[in-house]
């Protein structure tokens, strides 16, 4: 199905047809008519129509979705702007003369076929027809094609390239302009700045997509001021509001001083994964699941030549304008030069999977063999093999959405699907996949499955520190049972702080994976759990740790604001005075001190594991011990109305409420 575009006038030339059909009324005269077929090109279809609606003006653009009313025929909306439209552009893929319907025929080969009956149309009515070849798509022959369009075989095409964007869309724009004309200027009179944003797209001609056009239309009036220079860095755009948002930056480079400079073939490489991205997760959309995509263009080059520099920028980023993903690149310019694609996960909505979080590289960096400026192979080389691992970062972002609901059975299946996706073998930096695997089985309590996917992760690198820690959680689940004495393993106990050891030891620790933290509060949950078992005397090594956890997310870490919860829970019980104590009612202001931080640190509607819920119990428990009933009536009271429908929980503290009644 294709996007459309007319001339002003109906079928007739009376303009009723338009309006008819569900067509904007007041469309402009030399139109471009875009078609397109959805699981083919669609990414780039969008990307295109954004572009020349930036030079053209989005009035003179038609968009199937977008332009045509709710509930109009749209049959009749593509004949009337057929009718009238100035030219077609015919984008073909690698699955144009493939794709196929639901009963696997051919969709050329229907005579109602969208796309077949927008070509037909043109043909017949003798309107120009550019075909536009992506992602390596030949022009198709004769005999391939329908009898109604196989006039399109000897349509001259043009080729465009993601790494030639900019120049391809020139040579495009130059062809439309002698067919429909020029752009036309505004009508209403602009601002100096806005007149000077028009004269330099007009003088350059070079047209970056994926644009906002409603910033667009903003800043030719003069109502958007903060675009200076125009297109360079990301304007000012709402912060994403969708069930699960991902933005796209553009790729930047580092030179041979270590500082961060502009890559055109970043920036184009950009677009390429963000159109990729764009059509993997259109079946997810469609299915009513809300994922925002949000492109280069608006996303900006994030600053910074150092990794950790670059993390902290996609972070920064990410609390701007609301991404839960971010994702970037880096291309290294010296000699042998490599590029680097990462993504980060943000904490907004995924603040009780921790293990999740931070920096991620999307496998193991590209080594390039050459300058990608001059050397067409390189940049198909490079561009097929990013976009082979694009495709299993989609099934990545669908799970992350999933596990953002506490989803993780659907959230496993998708990372699975992920590991299923053509284009990007276990040789070229697939442990991150295998640590993904790993924390969703670990979280459906399948500490088997899991302990086997970080085991490949480890077998691809002994030294990643993620899956060095996703094995000691393993060991600490598997071991610490109750924690009540003879209710433990403890040797397996202290096999899992060895554990925790080596992930602290391991070489490879990415930005922002908070590796010390997350070490420190696996060993005092070790500590406290031998200490209660009365095994050892680890009091004080278990109030460490968890003082390390709770001080570095006090200095601004609020990635750890579960784990830092979690661990003034912790503390709480450390602090509690064990029998016969003197200072037994300091102890237990201490303690209620910890769980009353715990209870702002627990989020108020995501608490499926009750943790508010126990620590009011733990309040109230202390408050009788300290001789103030009216706070531990209340205490309970809140605890009980925390836990909902969870019977057993419910049952039990209000046992414990009524013994303070009686």
């Amino acid at each position: 199905m294709g996007a459309v575009a007319a001339d002003g006038r109906g079928p007739r030339g009376d303009g009723g047809g338009r309006r008819a059909a569900g067509l904007p009324a007041d469309l402009a005269a030399g139109t471009i008519f875009i078609s397109y077929r959805r699981d083919d090109t669609s990414g780039f279809a969008g990307r295109l129509h954004d572009a020349l609606c930036v030079h053209f003006g989005g009035e003179r653009i038609f968009r199937d979705v977008e332009t045509v009313r709710l509930g109009a025929d749209f049959v009749r909306a593509i004949e009337d702007f057929i009718s009238s439209a100035g030219v077609l552009i015919a984008v073909i893929g690698r699955d144009w003369l493939r794709c196929t319907d639901p009963e696997g025929r051919r969709r050329l080969d229907d005579p109602e076929d969208f796309v077949r009956l927008e070509i037909a149309s043109a043909l017949e009515r003798d309107i120009p027809v550019i075909p536009v070849l992506v992602e390596d798509a030949a022009i198709p022959a004769a005999e391939d094609l329908p009898e109604p369009i196989a006039g399109l075989a000897r349509r001259n095409a043009l080729v465009v390239e993601d790494l030639r964007w900019d120049d391809d869309l020139r040579r495009l724009i130059t062809s439309l302009e002698q067919i429909v004309g020029p752009p036309v200027p505004p009508a209403k009179p602009l601002s100096r700045k806005g007149a000077d944003v028009y004269r330099r797209i007009r003088q350059s001609r070079v047209v970056v997509a994926i644009v906002s056009i409603t910033v667009v239309a903003a800043t030719l009036v003069g109502l958007y001021s903060d675009v200076l220079p125009f297109f360079r860095k990301a304007p000012t755009v709402p912060r994403m509001s969708g069930l699960f948002n991902i933005a796209v930056a553009e790729f930047s480079a580092v030179d041979g001083r270590g500082r961060r400079v502009d890559s055109p073939e970043g920036v184009a490489l950009a677009r390429a994964v963000h159109d990729r991205l764009r059509v993997e997760l259109q079946g997810i959309e469609q299915s009513g699941f809300d994922v925002q995509l949000r492109p280069p263009d608006q996303t900006g080059t994030l600053e910074g030549a150092a990794p950790v520099e670059r993390a902290d920028a996609a972070a920064a980023a990410s609390r701007k304008i609301g991404a839960d993903v971010v994702v970037y690149g880096t291309f290294d310019t010296k000699v042998p030069g490599q590029f680097t694609p990462e993504f980060y996960v943000s904490e907004e909505k995924l603040l009780d999977a921790e293990e999740f979080l931070g920096q991620y590289q999307l496998g193991s960096s590209v080594q390039l063999l050459d300058d990608l400026s001059r050397n067409v192979v390189a940049q198909k080389a490079l561009r097929d093999q990013l976009l082979g691992r694009t495709g299993a970062l989609a099934e990545f972002v669908v799970g992350l959405s999933y596990a953002s609901l506490e989803q993780w059975r659907p959230a496993l299946e998708h990372f699975r699907k992920a590991e299923a996706a053509v284009g990007w073998p276990d040789a070229d930096g697939k442990e991150v996949l295998y640590l993904f695997l790993g924390n969703a089985a670990a979280k459906l309590r399948d500490y088997d499955g899991a302990a086997g996917f970080y085991d490949r992760a480890l077998a691809l690198n002994p030294e990643y520190a993620r899956a060095r820690l996703g094995i000691a959680e393993v060991l600490l689940h598997r071991a610490r049972g109750t924690c009540e004495p003879g209710g433990l393993d403890a040797a397996g106990l202290r096999q899992s702080l060895e554990a925790f050891a080596g992930a602290q030891r391991a070489r490879v620790q990415p930005p922002l994976a908070d590796i010390a933290a997350k070490v420190a509060f696996g060993q005092g949950r070790v500590y406290l759990c031998l200490s209660q078992g009365l095994v050892a005397e680890h009091w004080d090594d278990a109030e460490r740790a968890f003082r390390e956890v709770v001080d570095e997310f006090d200095r601004g870490n609020v990635r750890l604001r579960m784990m830092a919860a979690e661990a003034h829970a912790a503390l709480g019980f450390v602090y509690l005075p064990p029998a016969g104590s003197s200072d037994a009612d300091a102890r237990f202001r201490r303690a209620a001190a910890e769980y009353e931080r715990a209870i702002e640190l627990f989020p108020e509607n995501r608490d499926p594991e009750h943790r508010r819920a126990q620590s009011w119990r733990m309040l109230g428990f202390i408050h009788v011990r300290l001789g103030d009933m009216v706070k531990a009536q209340e205490a309970y009271a809140r605890a009980i109305t925390l836990v909902g429908d969870d019977a057993a929980l419910r049952s039990r503290y209000e046992a414990e409420r009524q013994q303070i009644v009686s």
